[in-house]
C-alpha cells in the first residue's frame, strides 16, 4: 500500500490552484466496435475523440473529453474496448483500475458508467457474456444503479432486425443487471439521444464502485479483487477459444490469433501492481513540481497518473 500519509496528499490538492473544479467523470465502456467513440464524437463532433500529448511521455489508452451540455459540465472517458485482439482484458482492466484510483484520489466524482453494445453484432458471444460479468464485478451490486445499458448502431439498415436483437437484450442478456437497477436505453446515432443519456447519468448521484473500494479501502492488489481475479480466470480459457479459430471451428481471422494467444502471458505480472502506491507517489511529485502550478490543470495531472489522454488542446508535456 501506499507510503503517502492520505491527509498530506488531500492538503497538497487542496491547494492547487483549480483544486475542487473537477466536472463529474462517466466512464464509456463496450466491446470493441460497440461505438463507444462514435457516441461521444456525436455530443462532441470537435474533439475527434482524439489523443493529444499528455503530462507524461508514456502511451495514453483511453481519453477523456470534456464535454457541455446547456449548463451541465462532464468528462467522458472514452475507455479502450474488451475483446480487443491488440490487449487482454486484464490489460484494459488495470488502465480502468488506475483511472479510478486517481480520480477518488483526486476527489473527482464518478457518476456512473454507460456500456453499449452494437445492434448490428449478429449475436450475443459468450465474450459478450463474459464481460458483463466483468461489468458487474467492477460495479458491485451497490454500483449497477449507476450502469446505463445502451443499444448502438440503430441506423445499421434493418430496424427490425434491431428491435429483435434488442428485445432479446431487454429480457435475457440484460435482463439481471436491469432488475438489479442498471437503466436500459438506446442511442440512435443523434445528438438529442446521447444527451438524453448522459444528462440521466450525470444527475445520477456520485458512487463509488466496489473495485475502487478493494483497492483503496481494503488494501487488496488488482489480482485480488473480484474483477482481476474473473479477468485472469477469463484469460486461462482465452488461448482455447483462439485455438478453435485456428482449427476452423470458430469465426475469426488466423492471422490475428496466434499473436493473440500470447497477449496477456504477462497479465499475472501487470495485476500485481501497487497501483495506489504508484499513484500516490507520483501524484505529490507531479503536484509539488514547480514547473507544474500555474500551467497544468488539475485534470490534466490527474489523467497523466491514469495513464490516459485529454482530449482538449494545449496540453503540455515534459514533466
Amino acid at each position: 500500500m501506499s507510503d503517502i500519509d492520505l491527509d498530506d496528499l488531500k492538503a497538497t490538492i487542496a491547494g492547487y490552484p483549480d483544486a475542487g473544479k473537477l466536472f463529474p467523470f462517466i466512464l464509456v465502456m463496450g466491446e470493441t466496435g460497440a461505438g463507444k467513440s462514435t457516441f461521444i464524437k456525436t455530443l462532441a463532433p470537435d474533439s475527434n475523440v482524439k489523443i493529444e500529448r499528455s503530462l507524461d511521455p508514456g502511451t495514453s489508452t483511453s481519453t477523456v473529453v470534456p464535454i457541455k451540455i446547456g449548463y451541465l459540465s462532464v468528462n467522458l472517458v472514452d475507455t479502450p474496448g474488451f475483446n480487443d485482439v491488440e490487449r487482454s482484458d486484464a490489460d484494459i482492466l488495470l488502465d480502468i483500475s488506475k483511472c479510478l484510483v486517481a480520480l477518488s484520489r483526486a476527489g473527482g466524482e464518478l457518476r456512473g458508467i454507460i456500456y453499449l453494445h452494437n445492434l448490428a453484432f449478429p449475436r450475443f458471444s459468450g465474450t459478450c457474456k463474459a464481460h458483463l460479468e466483468m461489468l458487474r464485478e467492477i460495479c458491485g451490486d451497490r454500483g449497477i444503479g449507476n450502469v446505463f445499458l445502451v443499444a448502438s448502431n440503430w441506423d445499421s439498415g434493418n430496424e427490425e432486425n434491431c428491435i429483435i436483437r434488442e428485445k432479446s437484450l431487454h429480457t435475457k442478456y440484460w435482463r439481471n443487471l436491469i432488475n438489479d437497477g442498471a437503466t436500459f436505453t438506446r442511442f440512435r446515432n443523434s445528438y438529442d439521444s446521447a444527451e438524453a443519456i448522459v444528462v440521466q447519468c450525470v444527475w445520477k448521484e456520485s458512487v463509488v464502485f466496489d473495485l475502487q473500494r478493494e483497492i483503496l479501502d481494503d488494501g487488496l492488489l488488482l489480482e485480488r479483487t473480484r474483477a482481476g481475479s474473473y479477468a485472469l480466470a477469463r484469460r486461462s480459457l482465452r488461448p482455447a477459444e483462439l485455438r478453435r479459430v485456428l482449427n476452423g471451428d470458430a469465426p475469426g481471422n488466423p492471422d490475428d490469433i496466434e499473436k493473440a494467444i500470447k497477449i496477456g502471458e504477462n497479465d499475472n505480472v501487470k495485476l500485481r501492481v501497487d497501483i495506489v502506491k504508484e499513484t500516490d507517489n507520483r501524484f505529490m511529485k507531479i503536484m509539488r513540481s514547480k514547473g507544474t502550478r500555474g500551467v497544468a490543470t488539475l485534470l490534466q495531472v490527474v489523467m497523466t497518473l491514469a495513464g490516459i489522454g485529454l482530449s482538449i488542446a494545449g496540453i503540455i508535456a515534459g514533466l
